[in-house]
């Protein structure tokens, strides 16, 4: 069953992920890290690489998986292994979620090699995120947080116009330039700007500084022991106590944050609440300054990989 997000990403994945060499031919991973269970019953998911093939099916951390390609765990002699195979190829998987009894069945393509993320399936040029820019976006985001919210009641594929709704009166150059490039990936996933009649109106607020503590000094103390020769009792132990002072200090954190709404343009004279059709955030913290502008391209691509499954 599908559903197709607004935007109609069409995601092609080719997860590297521990690439293999076998007699001269490269395989392909589907983007998972496992652990086989202490009775050799099922492989646990430990990791699932953002945008992987995994991630697209809908794979999570703490997933069981109990046959791969219709063979039991516990008849392979290193399951782990029967994840990978041939670029292009399938890979069937019984999974089992936790609190579930039953397993369901899925098919996980590993794909070709070349590209990790097709923006536009119908046209297969360059434009792609590379395995290595990919599997970076998986680690840096892991300091921060994305949320994506779908309303499923919606055909979204009939979505297809977009336009913007400008409204920060503290620094419009900057709305102006991170909607560009917010543009720039929806015209790329196939869809067009309307002014006049869009499917979707674009909302969108934003925010970057910085966090400061002041960290006041710190009084150290330590005690070491030293032998002392005494007359009497002759050579004893004696603590000898030292104490320094660590100067205070500033520590600052950047922040960043961007949130999205998608409105359903046609709706928003007659609802009485904003018809939201999709939402999503991305932020977050770190210890270098972080330019909005320069930034919009990663925000945007790690929140439209995770809106894909959102849609599912």
């Amino acid at each position: 069953m599908k559903k197709l997000f607004t935007i109609s990403l069409a995601i092609v994945v080719n997860t590297l992920v521990c690439l293999s060499q076998e007699g001269g031919k490269t395989n392909s991973e589907i983007g998972v890290k496992t652990i086989t269970s202490n009775d050799n019953q099922y492989l646990t998911i430990t990791h699932c690489y953002t945008g992987s093939p995994a991630y697209i099916a809908g794979l999570e951390v703490g997933n069981h998986i109990y046959q791969i390609d219709d063979k039991k765990i516990s008849d392979l002699k290193d399951p782990a292994k029967y994840l990978s195979g041939a670029p292009g190829t399938n890979v069937k998987l019984s999974v089992k979620r936790f609190g579930q009894t039953d397993c369901f069945d899925m098919n996980v393509t590993r794909v070709s090699d070349g590209t990790s993320l097709i923006i536009n399936s119908a046209n297969y040029d360059d434009r792609y995120v590379t395995e290595k820019k990919l599997m970076s976006y998986d680690d840096t985001w892991q300091m921060g947080n994305t949320t994506c919210m779908s309303d499923n009641t919606k055909d979204l594929f009939k979505f297809r116009t977009y336009d913007f709704e400008y409204s920060s009166n503290e620094d419009p150059l900057q709305e102006k330039l991170i909607f560009n490039e917010l543009g720039r990936q929806l015209n790329l996933m196939g869809m067009t700007r309307s002014e006049q009649k869009p499917d979707f109106l674009i909302l969108m607020s934003f925010y970057s500084g910085k966090e400061e503590q002041y960290i006041p000094p710190q009084q150290i103390v330590s005690t070491k022991i030293k032998n002392v020769y005494n007359w009497y009792w002759g050579v004893v132990p004696v603590a000898v106590t030292n104490t320094t002072t660590k100067d205070g200090y500033k520590e600052v954190k950047y922040l960043a944050n961007i949130n999205l709404k998608f409105l359903d343009a046609n709706e928003i004279e007659t609802s009485k609440t904003l018809p939201v059709v999709w939402s999503g955030s991305i932020s977050k913290v770190s210890k270098d300054q972080i330019f909005l502008t320069d930034k919009s391209k990663d925000f945007f691509t790690v929140m439209l990989i995770s809106s894909r499954r959102s849609v599912k």
